[in-house]
């Protein structure tokens, strides 16, 4: 039986999956900035629904807060998207979330939980790449963030999203 908490963070890797994945496709140029940005506002305000809920009713302020962070940059992502406006907030705040995400990765490493490790060094990654790609946006480095964007999406957010909530329990 896999435990509750691991079930709604399944829900919440989908939720975040959803917000970001047509991120990628405007940054493409394959999809309108303002349709996506509804769609990443309101996931974005799920997930930090879903953080309140892992921190106080779950009891896991570790998995909550990291869960916060994403629910800001989704959420803020979404915002800007919808109304037009310039990135560079957006980017400044992937510079701190990197920093967190990436701290998240070292104390999973620390704790032996590798694919804890493992997703949250993608998402480090991800976030880092989103930095230069928002402040001073070259057409290579905007495609190659939003191709990373599209496959991290898929293999670290929606497929342990879907294998979490559906209750198996692979990531231990």
């Amino acid at each position: 039986m896999v435990p509750l908490l691991l079930q709604v963070v399944g829900v919440l890797l989908i939720t975040s999956g959803l917000a970001l994945f047509p991120v990628g496709f405007v940054l493409l140029g394959k999809s309108d900035a303002k349709s996506t940005g509804v769609v990443t506002l309101v996931s974005g305000l799920s997930t930090l629904i879903l953080s309140f809920i892992i921190t106080i009713v779950l009891s896991a302020p570790l998995v909550g807060g990291l869960a916060f962070v994403f629910g800001i940059v989704q959420t803020v992502t979404g915002y800007h998207l919808y109304r037009g406006l310039d990135f560079k907030g957006v980017g400044w705040y992937c510079v701190v979330g990197a920093y967190i995400t990436a701290f998240y990765a070292a104390l999973w490493f620390i704790q032996h939980s590798l694919w804890y490790a493992g997703f949250a060094t993608t998402w480090a990654v991800l976030l880092a790449l989103f930095v230069p790609t928002t402040l001073k946006p070259t057409p290579l480095l905007t495609k190659i963030t939003a191709i990373y964007l599209i496959i991290d999406v898929i293999a670290a957010f929606i497929t342990p999203g879907v294998i979490l909530a559906m209750g198996i329990y692979a990531f231990a």
